[in-house]
């Protein structure tokens, strides 16, 4: 009975084990799930622009769900550089895309300067002889995802990714940073062969053009933990992008080039574990077997981010000749990143979290 009961209990034991490794497993995975969801759905809207709804305005033919940032408060009465007044100019940036006028007098146009908190200065083809124009943007931030800024190489890894564009649908521009900590900071764990592991932490800017630069900069983003654990090693990081350069030549025989990623790929090697609720420290969750913590490695191959695949294609078309006269063609379709956002990615490299 005695010889019996040993191996029942020993069974037991073992098939619990079992369920307890199955259960770690089971939720490290859907962690690493949840990750590549929230990669994905941010990578799908990076780099489209945002606006403010305005519901009683009725829309401009050819342009889908237009959303107005400003409209304009006096005429455009001569052709070239014109500086226009505007309700306000807190939603725009210099190198922004915009379609003015309706019809046969709409026109795409850049704007060159920001003057005041009610004007700037653009080119004009066309005349616009009336006030209180909508004033939409279009197009693709070039830059809508990028490891740094600028991007000064080729294909590359590296353990921060900016992201930034009409994230959440809902009008304005977000700017989401993923970072793989250097682990240099708490918290983190640092298991027996001295590697330490530290959480992939999700940064968030909330609709970030109404701001200006200082009260971003000061300003304290949103965070969570996308995956509590990841590895950390500097040699290797968690992103690979993939970047490409298009220079148009224009009519007038000006060039201009833009840069635009068009693939990434994300290399988590994650282990399962929690952080404290005073996120000060972390605790691994252990294998009941080998009493070791429980790793997973996963790769994310290719996520596209389809509008600035869509400005890149765009572009590159432009900068092609073709019988319809695709050479010269503006690609204003793609704008750069906008300073406000410039100047956090640069203050932002030099932070630690």
């Amino acid at each position: 009975m005695t010889v019996l009961m040993g191996s029942v209990v020993l069974c037991l034991n073992t098939g619990q084990k079992s369920f307890r490794r199955s259960e770690v497993s089971s939720a490290l995975d859907q962690q690493l799930r949840a990750a590549q969801q929230l990669l994905t759905q941010d990578l799908s809207q990076a780099g489209l622009p945002g606006g403010v709804s305005i519901t009683s305005y009725t829309g401009v033919a050819g342009i889908e769900n237009p959303l107005p940032l400003t409209t304009t408060t006096s005429a455009v009465t001569a052709t070239g550089s014109q500086t226009v007044s505007v309700v306000s100019t807190g939603a725009l940036f210099a190198g922004q895309s915009l379609l003015i006028g309706t019809g046969s007098a709409q026109e795409p146009i850049i704007i060159s300067s920001i003057n005041s908190t009610t004007s700037f200065t653009a080119y004009f083809s066309q005349t616009h002889t009336t006030s209180g124009i909508p004033l939409i943007p279009y197009g693709t931030f070039a830059l809508g995802v990028t490891p740094e800024y600028p991007v000064t190489s080729s294909t590359n890894s590296y353990n921060s990714l900016w992201v930034y564009g009409d994230l959440l649908s809902n009008g304005s521009v977000t700017l989401a940073r993923y970072v793989c900590p250097d682990a240099t900071t708490k918290p983190y764990y640092t298991d027996s062969s001295g590697t330490r592991w530290a959480p992939l932490v999700r940064y968030e800017y909330d609709n970030i053009l109404s701001n200006t630069t200082t009260s971003v900069l000061s300003a304290v983003p949103t965070t969570m933990n996308v995956l509590d654990l990841v590895a950390v090693n500097s040699s290797v990081g968690c992103f690979t992008v993939t970047p490409k350069t298009v220079t148009v030549t224009y009519a007038d025989g000006t060039t201009h080039s833009d840069t635009f990623i068009t693939s990434v790929t994300v290399y988590l090697r994650a282990m399962a574990g929690m952080v404290s609720s005073d996120g000060n420290s972390v605790t691994p969750q252990m294998d009941p077997d080998t009493h070791a913590p429980v790793i997973a490695n996963r790769s994310f191959l290719d996520l596209s981010p389809r509008n600035i695949v869509a400005a890149y294609n765009y572009a590159n078309w432009c900068a092609t000749p073709t019988s319809s006269g695709g050479l010269g063609v503006d690609n204003n379709l793609a704008m750069q990143a906008p300073p406000v956002i410039q100047a956090l990615f640069t203050y932002q490299e030099t932070q630690t979290y």
